[in-house]
């Protein structure tokens, strides 16, 4: 995903839009994530076992929805239309689409390839 990252052509003076500004963008949130998902591990080992366990889950939950996120290059965040919600993964998505997901970049790329095909419904039309 930061390699991935564009430089934005509007307005071109927008020193935030460039790809360098993104990529580094990209990679404080990254390191920050990082620093959060240490802190609930050693956050974990200090609770009651009865706890733990719940508190584990919902990291584990969190963690999944970070690689759903991830892989859908945070195009299922803010304002959206129909076509981005054929290539995205959904959050409800079993564990084996998440695996076989490749990237929003990739189902994208794709379907502007095949746009008009009326059996896309999902990204899932890309194994086909």
């Amino acid at each position: 995903m930061i390699d991935a990252q564009q430089d934005c052509e509007y307005p071109p003076e927008n020193i935030e839009l460039s790809r360098k500004s993104k990529q580094d963008s990209l990679r404080k949130e990254q390191l920050a994530f990082k620093r959060w998902m240490e802190y609930r591990d050693e956050l974990s080992l200090r609770l009651p076992e009865k706890i733990r366990k719940d508190f584990n889950n919902s990291t584990n939950n969190v963690l999944r929805l970070k690689l759903i996120q991830l892989k859908n290059q945070y195009q299922n965040i803010g304002i959206y239309g129909g076509d981005i919600m054929r290539c995205w993964l959904p959050e409800d998505c079993s564990d084996e689409d998440l695996s076989a997901y490749p990237s929003f970049d990739r189902v994208w790329s794709v379907y502007l390839q095949h746009h008009d095909d009326s059996e896309w419904k999902d990204w899932k039309r890309i194994l086909k």
